[in-house]
């Protein structure tokens, strides 16, 4: 039985363009790249995939290219799966290794095999091209083929040993289409995508070609086109952005949000030795203190004995900076907290809602000034490891201290420690 391993849908495109490529493993255990329409509009499409095949190979019989075999399959095409490095990959690692030569090297036998053959036409602007590329106004003297595969770019091209094979040729026109046009493609995605090789800039590529500012704005034109043609009034996730428009957000008024938000979810109540809850004296005053800090201002009821300030801020750091009772300041001993206790007035809580309780004097004016700084997942995650490796070595401690213990030395120093004290 035949197993898809890989599948990926090219959607943001017209319904007539919009297909699905599958990497299936066939019965024998050999690959296939399988394309299908995603729409009933689509099928001419993915079917005219077959006949670029045969055009396409016999444009390159002279061997500059193999074209990759390509078979007729239900609802689709199925293509050979090649398994050699594509002409970006290669220069990618070449690139990492600072093998300006050897690129370039590769970039000349492109262009040489682009360029190859007697079969060459030249431009002549058509109601098709115009309609595919819009109306530009190219120089006649420009050559082309008669059938042209735009998307022969260095990600799209194989290489297994001295073959070089195009793997994709779904943009395929029988209309004119300048060659230039189809290198400009290559190098100006090579230019974006392979860095640290200068010899793939792309002002050097395009001085390379002989390709003037002038007539690459006129490609630049033509690509816009082409891709408004291939989407249809479809817009790409990734433009979203550009339809819908955005609002740069200055991180002091994320931070002020934050802070807020932190105020609105803080809560204080007072309760007495039977723990219940007591209506203060005073008002309850919540005031910021810059970005992560709140002064709490009030009096409690005469028969109040605890103080206990909720945040619903999520995991969080609370720091006690000061606490004032009566204008006196007060030490934090005594103060808990739903979390671990780091010292200096310092707490790690890693619950939904924070709870910090002091024990009060009833009837006192109070003040207590928090830091609350709130952790997002990442941080929590690193504390949670952290605490879990403290807590593994505490254990492992713990069991080394049994077993030491239990042992004949140990039971033996007891007994000698006893017969001393005698």
């Amino acid at each position: 039985m035949n197993r898809m391993i890989f599948t990926k849908y090219s959607a943001e495109r017209d319904r007539k363009f919009a297909i699905r490529t599958d990497i299936v493993k066939k019965e024998d255990g050999n690959l296939e790249v399988e394309k299908r329409a995603l729409y009933p509009e689509g099928q001419a499409h993915v079917s005219g995939i077959f006949r670029w095949y045969e055009l396409l190979s016999k444009e390159y019989e002279e061997g500059q290219f193999l074209v990759n075999h390509c078979r007729k399959i239900p609802e689709g095409v199925g293509l050979s799966y090649l398994t050699g490095d594509t002409l970006q990959q290669r220069m990618e690692q070449l690139a990492r290794e600072g093998k300006e030569q050897e690129i370039s090297d590769y970039v000349e036998q492109y262009l040489e095999r682009m360029t190859q053959g007697s079969n060459w036409i030249p431009f002549e602007k058509t109601e098709r091209f115009v309609q595919v590329f819009g109306d530009v106004d190219l120089p006649e003297e420009l050559k082309c083929r008669q059938v042209t595969n735009i998307d022969m770019i260095f990600s799209n091209i194989v290489l297994e040993g001295k073959d070089w094979h195009f793997i994709d040729y779904e943009w395929t026109f029988d209309f004119l289409v300048p060659l230039h046009f189809v290198l400009y493609r290559a190098c100006f995605l090579a230019s974006h995508e392979i860095a640290d090789a200068s010899c793939l800039k792309f002002p050097v590529l395009m001085r390379r070609l002989g390709i003037d500012e002038a007539e690459q704005q006129m490609y630049a034109s033509m690509e816009e086109h082409f891709q408004e043609y291939v989407r249809n009034n479809t817009v790409p996730i990734r433009d979203m952005l550009l339809e819908t428009g955005y609002r740069a957000i200055p991180m002091v008024e994320v931070e002020e949000y934050v802070r807020r938000k932190a105020i609105s979810d803080l809560t204080v109540s007072c309760t007495g030795e039977s723990e219940e809850r007591l209506r203060c004296q005073s008002e309850i005053r919540i005031c910021p203190v810059g970005t992560e800090g709140v002064k709490i201002f009030l009096t409690p009821p005469g028969e109040a004995v605890r103080l206990t300030v909720t945040v619903g801020s999520g995991s969080c750091l609370i720091q006690i900076v000061r606490y004032l009772v009566g204008r006196e300041e007060r030490t934090v001993e005594g103060v808990e907290a739903n979390g671990m206790d780091l010292g200096g007035g310092l707490y790690l809580v890693m619950a939904e809602t924070a709870e910090v309780t002091f024990h009060c004097a009833g009837g006192m004016e109070t003040e207590i000034y928090l830091r609350i700084q709130t952790l997002n997942l990442s941080v929590n995650q690193v504390l949670l490891d952290q605490l879990n490796q403290l807590y593994g070595q505490r254990t492992e401690l713990e069991n080394e201290l049994v077993s030491l213990k239990n042992s004949k030395y140990y039971k033996a120093y007891e007994k000698t420690k006893r017969l001393l004290k005698k």
